[in-house]
């Protein structure tokens, strides 16, 4: 009777390892494809902020683009109005 007892848990063992084995692929599988949509889920977002981040410094380019011309204007406005100056000192002289 012993042996019908080891004989039937050794059946009972030797269904159980397919079945293991199938729900550790099965899990491993659904953990890498988990892995792989949070892995894909964070690039989009890293482009995301990337692509934010060129807009702001495009926009900031920009503005420091028009403040330089501004700058430049008013450089030579003053050269103007210096040389100015300076001839009404001489004719006056």
């Amino acid at each position: 009777m012993n042996t019908t007892l080891i004989a039937a848990a050794q059946a009972d063992e030797s269904l159980a390892w397919p079945e293991a084995i199938i729900a550790s692929v099965a899990v491993a599988s659904f953990l890498i494809g988990f892995v792989v949509v949070i892995w894909q889920l964070l690039a989009t977002y890293r482009a995301r902020m990337s692509i934010t981040r060129e807009n702001a410094y495009q926009a900031l380019a920009e503005r420091t683009t028009a403040s330089q011309e501004r700058i430049a204007a008013d450089l030579a406005e003053l050269r103007v109005k210096v040389s100015t100056m300076e001839r009404l000192m001489k004719e006056v002289e």
